[in-house]
This record gives C-alpha cells, structure tokens and sequence, in this order.
C-alpha cells in the first residue's frame, strides 16, 4: 500500500521510517499487507545495524559494509543497491561504496574491516567450512 493511503499501525510505521531515512523502501512497501510483519522487520533492522550503547564493537559503516558484501555473496541486487545506499549515507564516498559492491577485497580497506567482510562471506557462503573455534568469543 502506497504511504499516503496507509491508515492505523501501517501509517506510524511508515512515519517511523520516514522520520529515520526520509524515504519509505520498497521492501518495506512490499510489507505494507502485514503492518506487523512490517514493524517486527524494521525492529530487527533496527537492532541489527544501529549500534547501542556498550555495543562499540562495529560501527553502523562496519554493520552496513557487510550487508552489502553479504547481499552481493547471496546474489541480492536489491539488497546491495539498499544497503550501499545506506553505506553511502554514513561514509560520503561514492567511489568507495561502488568499490565495496563490486569486490570488497579490491576496495583498499583496512585489514580489519576486510577480514570481518571476509569472515562473513566465508559464513554466509560455507558456514559448514567454519569449526567450532572459529565461534568462541574474541575481540575484534
């Protein structure tokens, strides 16, 4: 349903979104038949790439760095295109999300960040590949 139709919970979602991005997504207009469904993936979005307080291990550039490495593995355009917009958003350079889209590992980043996009590559593809180990807790 188009945002200016949207009536009751769909209608404060939708303002939720707008007021976040300026924008309503097309995946979130694809939701628009469940408003619930459509609220539940915004709070998991939400909880997933906006780092809170305590959580300083990755940064909302990092969280949306490896959605669009992880879309680009799964062979997600539309999840690339989204979420490089997002990337762009937060870091300003153009240049570098188109590079990071194409191929992360010729896109000049700091090891750190390649090996966590290479890590999430790795589980996304193989997961089966990674053992026990590789699970434990460790610092980043």
């Amino acid at each position: 349903m188009a945002p200016e139709e949207a009536t009751g919970l769909l209608r404060r979602v939708y303002e939720e979104i707008r007021a976040r991005r300026g924008k309503i997504a097309n995946i979130h207009k694809a939701l628009s038949l469940r408003p619930q469904a459509m609220k539940e993936h915004l709070d998991l979005y939400l909880a997933i790439m906006y780092p809170r307080v305590g959580e300083p291990r990755l940064s909302r550039a990092e969280r949306e760095a490896i959605a669009v490495v992880v879309s680009a593995a799964n062979g997600c355009g539309y999840c690339v295109a989204h979420h490089k917009e997002a990337f762009l958003s937060i870091v300003g350079d153009r240049e570098l999300a188109e590079a990071l889209a194409a191929d992360y590992r010729r896109a000049g980043l700091d090891e750190r960040l390649k090996s966590i996009l290479e890590f999430s590559v790795k589980l996304t593809r193989s997961p089966w590949d990674l053992g026990a180990e590789t699970f434990k807790y460790s610092e980043l």
